[in-house]
């Protein structure tokens, strides 16, 4: 970011990633695997509790609940693009056709 003379803020960055909506998905992809990475590097090789006999190993009660959570939120997501739409092809555009019949 370059900060401007009259105080604003200009985004940068490459003007053909912006437009392009494959280069912008691999953009988000490739922040959020940096932001998991971060916590995962923060907790499972920074982090030392106090008065650990041994290393914690997750239960597999524990790894079933984080993907069903996670199936969860999928499946909520899916729901919630089935109501509402957001992402229309080409077949569901509001325009006419040639016979003038929408």
């Amino acid at each position: 970011m370059k900060k401007l003379a009259d105080g604003s803020i200009e985004q940068v960055g490459l003007p053909e990633v912006r437009r392009s909506p494959g280069s912008l998905v691999t953009a988000a992809a490739l922040y959020v695997a940096v932001v998991v990475l971060n916590r995962c590097a923060v907790f499972f090789i920074a982090y030392q509790p106090p008065y650990a006999e041994k290393t914690y190993i997750p239960a597999a009660g524990e790894f079933a609940l984080t993907i069903g959570l996670v199936a969860t939120l999928i499946f909520c997501h899916r729901v919630a693009l089935t109501i509402f739409p957001l992402l229309q092809g080409p077949e569901h555009s509001n325009t006419v056709n040639q016979k003038g019949k929408p």
